[in-house]
Protein backbone atom coordinates (compact mmCIF):
# COMPACT_ATOMS: atom_id res chain seq x y z
CA UNK A 1 0.00 0.00 0.00
CA UNK A 2 1.13 3.43 -0.68
CA UNK A 3 1.76 4.18 3.16
CA UNK A 4 4.62 1.39 2.91
CA UNK A 5 6.36 3.53 -0.20
CA UNK A 6 9.52 4.72 1.58
CA UNK A 7 10.22 7.10 -1.50
CA UNK A 8 9.00 10.42 -1.29
CA UNK A 9 8.90 11.23 -4.33
CA UNK A 10 7.02 7.70 -5.90
CA UNK A 11 4.45 8.04 -2.69
CA UNK A 12 3.43 11.34 -3.88
CA UNK A 13 2.94 10.45 -7.33
CA UNK A 14 1.25 6.98 -6.03
CA UNK A 15 -1.27 9.26 -4.41
CA UNK A 16 -1.97 11.36 -7.28
CA UNK A 17 -2.36 8.58 -9.36
CA UNK A 18 -5.62 7.42 -7.04
CA UNK A 19 -7.13 10.61 -7.95
CA UNK A 20 -7.09 9.15 -11.16
CA UNK A 21 -9.41 6.47 -10.09
CA UNK A 22 -12.07 8.30 -8.54
CA UNK A 23 -14.41 6.53 -5.92
CA UNK A 24 -12.40 3.77 -5.31
CA UNK A 25 -9.33 5.58 -3.66
CA UNK A 26 -11.36 7.33 -1.58
CA UNK A 27 -10.65 4.56 1.52
CA UNK A 28 -6.61 4.16 0.40
CA UNK A 29 -6.70 8.50 0.76
CA UNK A 30 -8.70 8.76 3.49
CA UNK A 31 -6.08 5.63 5.19
CA UNK A 32 -3.13 8.24 4.20
CA UNK A 33 -4.37 11.17 5.80
CA UNK A 34 -4.93 9.55 9.37
CA UNK A 35 -2.34 7.43 9.57
CA UNK A 36 0.01 8.25 6.78
CA UNK A 37 3.00 10.40 7.13
CA UNK A 38 3.19 14.03 7.16
CA UNK A 39 4.21 14.55 3.43
CA UNK A 40 2.07 12.05 2.22
CA UNK A 41 -0.89 13.92 3.75
CA UNK A 42 -1.23 16.95 1.74
CA UNK A 43 -0.87 15.33 -1.46
CA UNK A 44 -4.00 12.87 -0.20
CA UNK A 45 -5.71 16.10 0.76
CA UNK A 46 -5.30 17.93 -2.61
CA UNK A 47 -6.31 14.55 -4.50
CA UNK A 48 -9.65 14.06 -2.53
CA UNK A 49 -10.37 17.61 -3.39
CA UNK A 50 -9.21 16.86 -7.02
CA UNK A 51 -11.96 14.24 -7.24
CA UNK A 52 -14.69 16.32 -5.60
CA UNK A 53 -15.08 14.38 -2.01
CA UNK A 54 -13.86 17.37 0.10
CA UNK A 55 -14.95 20.93 -0.37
Amino acid sequence: MVLQIRDRETRWKTVVALGEVNTPAVEPLITIISEGPNEAKMPAIWTLQKIGDIP
